[in-house]
């Protein structure tokens, strides 16, 4: 295994360079990776099959000087600014479990101790009963943003989501990106989404604040 921690980084070079890692380590040229990293600019990023035309205001996002990528990942919009993006490369020779579940599971246990380290009394929760993989995403939806929407072994301060994660799977390798949130930024994150009427993008904001937190609201 391997440890990287990167300073801030152009949005496109970072999704580069996680991509690339999972195709070398598929290939077997480079060990399983745990990479830490953050971003130049305030970046949102947009899961693998996210409408962009149809989610995201671009000229919103251009007039509050946001970068706008696509990850290889799944999920949905995320806000790069007072957070820390992780992304783990990994196979099932080096440990990680051959299901979906069971990998989003494995990897919930390590961050769940990071958050339990510094001081969070966390809860990772299981997958809703009777739904299979390929069906979480027809039980689970909310708005474009992803800490709206739950996941499997999802990890919660005080009942809020606290981590969104995503997985992209190339033959026998994962990469599972996630945020971990340093605070929500609910107000700047829905600017930047599109909604039919504003009365809309605030309910949703709202609801969207009683479910997700930052490691800083959880400790003050």
């Amino acid at each position: 295994w391997r440890l990287l921690i990167d300073g801030p980084q152009e949005a496109a070079w970072n999704m580069a360079v996680d991509e690339a890692i999972l195709i070398e380590h598929g290939r077997g040229q480079v060990p399983p990776t745990v990479r830490f990293y953050f971003w130049q600019v305030p970046t949102l990023s947009l899961g693998y099959f996210q409408d962009l035309a149809k989610e995201i205001d671009l000229e919103a996002c251009a007039a509050n000087g946001v970068a706008v990528v696509r990850r290889p990942t799944g999920g949905r919009a995320v806000l790069h600014n007072k957070e820390v993006t992780y992304a783990i490369v990994a196979s099932r020779s080096y440990g990680a479990a051959g299901t979906v579940l069971a990998s989003y599971q494995w990897i919930s246990g390590g961050l769940a101790r990071g958050l339990e380290l510094l001081g969070l009394e966390v809860r990772s929760h299981k997958p809703v009963e009777g739904v299979a993989d390929g069906d979480i995403a027809e039980r689970l939806r909310g708005s474009a943003a992803c800490f709206d929407s739950p996941s499997w072994y999802e990890i919660t301060v005080g009942g809020k989501k606290i981590i969104g994660s995503a997985q992209v799977r190339r033959d026998e390798a994962l990469l599972q990106h996630g945020s971990i949130l340093l605070e929500t930024q609910s107000r700047e994150l829905f600017a930047l989404l599109r909604f039919e009427r504003e009365e809309v993008r605030e309910r949703s904001r709202r609801i969207f604040e009683g479910r997700a937190t930052g490691i800083r609201e959880a400790l003050a």
